[in-house]
C-alpha cells in the first residue's frame, strides 16, 4: 500500500459550472497526484478565492512533467509516464 502525506487547504467558494465535470478534474487532478507521486511523498490540495474566482492547486514531490513536454504549465496537454 503507498502512503502519502496530505497537506489541504480548503476555503469556501462558489463555483457556477457543471458539478459532474469539475468533479472529474479534481478526482482527475488528485488521482494523478496519487498515482505519480512515489510512497511517502507529500500532496497538496489548495481551494481558495481569488478576487472573484476559484483557485484549486494541486502539487506533490513527485517527479514532474518534463521542462520540454509543459513549457508553459497553463497549457500543458502532454502525459508523464506512470511508475
Amino acid at each position: 500500500m503507498r502512503e502519502h502525506t496530505c497537506h489541504t487547504s480548503i476555503d469556501p467558494v462558489w463555483v457556477e459550472g457543471d458539478e459532474t465535470r469539475i468533479e472529474q478534474i479534481v478526482m482527475n487532478l488528485v488521482g494523478n497526484a496519487l498515482k505519480f507521486t512515489p510512497a511517502s511523498g507529500e500532496i497538496y490540495v489548495q481551494v481558495l478565492a481569488q478576487g472573484e474566482h476559484a483557485v484549486l492547486r494541486v502539487a506533490d514531490s513527485g517527479e514532474g512533467i518534463a521542462p520540454i513536454c509543459c513549457p508553459v504549465s497553463s497549457s500543458c496537454s502532454c502525459r508523464a509516464t506512470g511508475p
